[in-house]
């Protein structure tokens, strides 16, 4: 059975893993089951190390430490094997080990460890309502990063186009045909020691018909962390999110925890306001759901996206600007639509991911409000429709 661990599920691809500190895998490297060019080299510069007695992640250890020391002695094809193999799971907690990950709703806590630029979109055609185009373009790279510490930036822009206007229909108020999305972000994360692990986030944007055009239409979010490990298949995380603009609460502080569990073939992520499951029972199956506010996403995937990968689920998406010309300064204009998706990811080439998938879109609408169960203005509802959407994912 092969081994779930983080790192191999975003080479794989799989979303929904968020707010996630690596945690020491349970199982020990068992490095014998490399290739055999990769497993002789590995007893050839490093005999004594896989030799050496003590528990298996202190072994895991003293082995990687002298892979590389010896990174120049290694072929390009073992090379390749250990980077998507053991050297991917790095048993120590250190911000180069610990990949970005990107929280819904565009809160984000861990910053990128590799530069990254993704792009995607959707277009979903209807007569009745008229057609709704979407395309989205993140660009998260590191500036500076040793054994403690790591700095990244973020750059991203998302449009909306609406291919008729809508009415909300107690208000009279139009939908603004165009929306956007802008931020600009800065990351931190530091290793206090082998187990823990702290750092924030800051971001300004603006999410409207008019970008920037006054204050009111400033985008503001902050975040911060603390992670520890608890036992060598579990953690902690203690979260605070603050955001003028996020799918639970606005301009309130949100505390908040996550206790995250890792067995071979299960990772769990339990608490406010994330929760995530990814379950992989067997070969080439693999199960995820998350869910944050009113967001939710649930999957089944057949496959390696190394090759190919197939999948399907339910997706309930939501977004929120704030028009310029909304009635009141607290409303925010959301668009809420629900996905049934049939969808395949493959690699396009070395570093650059595609991810293609059609779908049912339905329980589509636009309405304006002080939060997300509010519809104090109105709404309009958009007819059901097919749609089609692409990702592609390039990390450098």
């Amino acid at each position: 059975m092969r081994i779930l661990t983080l790192k191999k599920l975003l080479d794989l691809n799989a979303i929904f893993l968020v707010f996630m500190i690596y945690a020491p895998p349970a199982n020990a490297w068992d490095y014998v089951n490399l290739e055999n060019r990769c497993h002789a080299e590995i007893e050839q510069y490093c005999q004594t190390e896989t030799q050496a007695s003590g528990d298996d992640r202190a072994k895991k250890s003293i082995v990687l430490d002298c892979l590389r020391k010896h990174t120049d002695d290694l072929s390009n094809g073992c090379k390749v094997e250990l980077k998507d193999g053991p050297l991917a799971e790095m048993p120590r907690l250190s911000p180069k080990a610990v990949p970005g990950f990107a929280a819904l709703g565009g809160l984000g806590l861990i910053p990128a460890s590799v530069p990254t630029v993704n792009y995607g979109g959707s277009f979903t055609p209807q007569q009745q309502s008229g057609d709704v185009v979407q395309n989205h373009l993140t660009i998260q790279t590191p500036i500076y990063q040793d054994d403690k510490n790591l700095f990244s930036l973020s750059a991203g822009a998302t449009s909306l186009h609406f291919g008729q206007e809508q009415t909300l229909d107690t208000s009279g108020i139009p939908v603004p045909i165009d929306l956007w999305k802008i931020d600009f972000g800065g990351g931190y994360s530091r290793k206090i020691d082998d187990d823990k692990l702290i750092g924030g986030r800051l971001s300004i944007g603006s999410a409207s018909d008019h970008p920037f055009a006054d204050f009111d239409v400033t985008t503001i979010g902050a975040s911060a962390y603390y992670s520890w490990a608890s036992t060598e298949h579990s953690r902690w995380m203690l979260t605070i999110l603050f955001s003028n603009n996020n799918p639970i609460i606005n301009y309130v502080p949100i505390p908040g925890f996550i206790y995250m569990y890792e067995t071979p073939t299960f990772i769990g992520m339990f608490g406010f306001p994330y929760s995530s499951m990814v379950w992989k029972p067997s070969d080439p199956w693999m199960y995820t759901l998350s869910i944050f506010g009113p967001t939710i996403n649930a999957e089944i995937a057949y496959g390696n996206p190394k090759n190919a990968q197939i999948y399907t689920g339910f997706n309930w998406i939501q977004q929120s600007y704030l028009p310029e010309n909304r009635p009141e300064t607290n409303d925010r204009l959301y668009y809420d639509e629900k996905h049934l998706p049939l969808g395949v990811r493959f690699p396009v080439t070395k570093g650059l991911f595609s991810d293609l998938s059609v779908g049912y879109a339905f329980d589509r609408s636009a309405y304006e409000g002080e939060h997300f169960l509010s519809k104090n203005e109105g709404s309009a509802t958009l007819a059901s429709s097919w749609y089609g959407a692409w990702n592609l994912r390039l990390v450098l």
